[in-house]
């Protein structure tokens, strides 16, 4: 019997009777050994719980526990937080697939490198292979989170002695964005370091079949809410249509008219000189990240290509010399030759 389990992985799962022997198993089957695995069955009403019993009696690591009615994520897993034993703890969904050598990747890297609060990976679309990189390493993953979330939270592993400086846990009053809201307050408090492990370490559905519009949009707005909590935090207090170029900066919602594109510009340089004043985000990592975002949205609105273009000049990070220049020319080039269908 493990006394002192050096990582806890903890899973909560709500009617996942679907994927999750393929889950569990992925991390049965770890070439790291010395864990714990806290499963919280948050009020099923199919045969999840029997599955997990199946589990518990067959391997002493598992531990289960049982809400008798749907506590929801972001409470289950602060329970768990509470009955983990280990220094880190691995979050796992019921519907993912660990490849085996995560944990043992994860663990070695937060054990070398102990100002790390929350190390993330890049992971693998289950459905078409698709790999989703994310950035490695903390003042760019920072200045992502300004826009975006930059850390996948089904492979995240947490520091615990860092998070113990937090004392909420993940936010109840959230139904999503529960790990990009945490981030956040482990930046705004200092908490620790924030990195990716650039590999693929696990391989997650994304259910394209299912729309889920109601759930994407209370994902949305609950997302908004961080990222308000960092352009606060800029000494901005942005009026409604500033926060919806914020989004379209982002690529989260689609630009449909040819004026928002002077409108997100004039978003973006005034967060680029907020950030110049008070130092948030590395100035440096911020415009590289601007103007990467820019970029995307130049090779997505091709018919917005002339001045899209004049926008990636704009913004990036080396200015209108002859590069930056010849690259105008080379992109201008590849639309013409090879137009978006």
């Amino acid at each position: 019997m493990i006394l002192k389990p050096f990582v806890s992985v903890l899973m909560a799962v709500n009617n996942g009777e679907s994927h999750l022997q393929e889950s569990i198993d992925s991390i049965l089957g770890q070439s790291f050994k010395n864990f714990e695995f806290v499963i919280i069955d948050d009020g099923s009403n199919d045969s999840t719980w029997k599955i997990l019993c199946s589990y518990a009696i067959s391997d002493q690591r598992i531990k289960i526990f049982q809400n008798h009615q749907n506590l929801g994520l972001a409470s289950s897993l602060n329970k768990g937080l509470g009955i983990s034993k280990a220094p880190y703890v691995a979050r796992m969904d019921a519907d993912d697939w660990s490849f085996p050598d995560r944990l043992e990747i994860q663990y070695e890297f937060m054990k070398n490198n102990l100002e790390v609060a929350v190390c993330g990976a890049w992971i693998q679309e289950y459905e078409s292979g698709e790999i989703w990189r994310y950035p490695v390493n903390h003042a760019d993953i920072v200045a992502n989170l300004l826009f975006n979330n930059a850390i996948a939270h089904p492979v995240a592993m947490l520091n615990m002695s860092r998070l113990n400086t937090i004392v909420d846990g993940y936010d109840e009053s959230l139904i999503s964005s529960q790990d990009y809201s945490l981030w956040e307050r482990i930046v705004s408090n200092n908490s620790g370091l924030l990195a990716n492990i650039p590999q693929p370490l696990l391989r997650y559905r994304t259910y394209p079949q299912n729309k889920r519009s109601i759930y994407k949009s209370k994902q949305l707005e609950n997302a908004n809410s961080v990222r308000l909590r960092f352009i606060h935090r800029l000494g901005i207090v942005p009026r409604e249509d500033e926060l919806l170029s914020h989004i379209k900066l982002a690529g989260i919602l689609p630009i449909e008219k040819y004026d928002e594109v002077v409108e997100i510009s004039m978003w973006a340089d005034k967060i680029i000189d907020a950030n110049r004043n008070n130092r948030l985000f590395s100035v440096q990592h911020l415009s590289n990240y601007i103007s990467y975002l820019w970029y995307e949205l130049f090779r997505k609105y091709s018919y917005l290509s002339v001045l899209m273009s004049f926008m990636f000049l704009k913004y990036s990070p080396v200015g209108f010399g002859f590069s930056e220049l010849w690259c105008f020319f080379k992109i201008l080039l590849f639309y013409f030759i090879f137009p978006k269908k």
